[in-house]
């Protein structure tokens, strides 16, 4: 069995420790809780910023995080580390909140519409059929892959960002990408010419 690296080893003990926090959590205790509030709610407010670009709202959001939690009580389940937990439910419920006001930025804002100013493809292909290919191969990817893929593409966030919150190495998220836009090439290139099948999927990888 090849040994453990001094990182893995240390992320695993913080983990533990955010585990054993949570499960006093569960248990309605009053300083585990005030301690992941401390620990986390700046950081989550940054984060939930990001998305909805108002301060006031990004912290209204980590505050109903935060209350659900407590009033979950031992209902309260996690899958995965206590981090990704609380990033992945500040972006849930910031994309909630984004989509109630109508202003969530779109898949054809995001990936079609700047690579089409151009409108080199008009002989090709039109800008809806193009967005109707593109969606259903990205719902094809495998879930991890196609989340990934989503968080860079339609949310904006870096491959770091994604990695904290899900709880992976950046080096994950690099391969994960690389698959999803080969595949994505693959399946779309048979409508494009090759210049544009460049930068089509390299336009916001810059």
């Amino acid at each position: 069995m090849p040994p453990v690296s001094r990182d893995a080893a240390s992320e695993n003990h913080i983990r533990l420790q955010e585990l054993q926090l949570f499960q006093r959590i569960k248990n309605r205790d009053t300083a585990a809780f005030e301690l992941l509030f401390r620990t986390y709610h700046a950081r989550l407010c940054s984060f939930a910023q990001s998305y909805v670009k108002d301060s006031e709202v990004a912290k209204e959001i980590v505050q109903a995080l935060f209350q659900k939690m407590w009033e979950s009580g031992e209902g309260l389940h996690i899958m995965t580390s206590v981090r990704s937990y609380l990033y992945q439910s500040v972006r849930n419920l910031s994309l909630d909140y984004l989509k109630h006001q109508r202003v969530e930025r779109s898949y054809e804002d995001e990936v079609i519409r700047e690579p089409l100013s151009q409108k080199s493809l008009d002989e090709l292909l039109n800008e809806k059929e193009l967005l109707s290919i593109v969606h259903e191969n990205i719902e094809k990817l495998p879930k991890r892959c196609k989340l990934i893929f989503q968080m860079y593409w339609r949310d904006g966030l870096s491959y770091k960002e994604i990695a904290d919150v899900l709880g992976l190495s950046i080096k994950t998220v690099e391969t994960q990408m690389g698959r999803a836009l080969k595949t994505l090439r693959t399946k779309v290139a048979p409508y494009l010419s090759s210049l544009v099948v460049i930068r089509f999927f390299t336009g916001h990888l810059s």
